[in-house]
């Protein structure tokens, strides 16, 4: 009885040494950086807040946007190069624009590794490893916000400390870009205006076939309802 016993303990521990060992190399494990958005993706910002003096007083000039104007960018082509990079194409319209003419093309570089970060309007996707593992390599002046969120403290050509906070999306897409002065106090304040869908596509399919499947109730409720009656 005494050798079952033991037997027994030692599978356990064994057991207890293998998970551990799972674990460490789960925790360890590389995180495998995707880029989030496609070819045709279509993004529209928007100024939302904007303070002219203050504006003028830390940058000195004159902003060429106002409450209300908005940047337009389309994504034509995304490529991964080599496995390093994105090599992203967009059609871009600035503030003022036409939407109806053409826009301009631009090309996006974004690097694969979160230490190479460089203030970029996407981020590989999973975002909050991506903002952690960003945040612990790269200069002071960065710092933390929430999971989808960088700060940064900065330097105007007149010397004036600023603060610019950019907040991501799921999908590695900037949908807020804050720029404050030192006593936090609101310079300008670009958001996003395309819809936002808090857990992804997977959500919006769980959400339409709720819909789907309340409307199929009621109205075979309303159905039962007539038979009795």
């Amino acid at each position: 009885m005494n050798k079952i016993r033991k037997k027994l303990v030692s599978l356990a521990l064994l057991n207890v040494v293998l998970i551990c060992i799972i674990l460490s190399v789960s925790a360890n494990a590389q995180v495998t950086y995707q880029i989030g958005i496609k070819e045709s993706d279509d993004f529209v910002w928007e100024i939302k807040q904007l303070n002219i003096d203050k504006f003028e007083a830390t940058f000195g000039i004159e902003p060429n946007f106002q409450v209300g104007s908005q940047v337009r960018m389309v994504i034509r082509d995304v490529e991964d190069v080599e496995g390093l990079r994105w090599s992203i194409a967009t059609e871009f319209w600035d503030y003022g624009s036409n939407w109806i003419a053409e826009g301009s093309v631009e090309y996006l570089s974004i690097l694969r590794y979160p230490s190479q970060y460089d203030d970029y309007i996407f981020i590989p996707t999973p975002v909050n490893s991506y903002v952690e593992e960003a945040l612990e390599t790269l200069p002071t002046q960065y710092y933390s916000l929430a999971d989808n969120m960088i700060g940064k403290q900065d330097i105007s050509d007149l010397g004036i400390e600023f603060k610019v906070e950019k907040t991501y999306n799921l999908d590695g897409v900037l949908i807020s870009e804050t720029y404050l002065d030192q006593s936090n106090l609101v310079i300008a304040k670009l958001e996003a205006t395309f819809q936002f869908i808090p857990f992804g596509f997977s959500y919006l399919g769980y959400m339409s076939l709720m819909i789907i499947g309340l409307i199929i109730f009621i109205k075979r409720k309303k159905l039962i309802s007539k038979i009795k009656t």
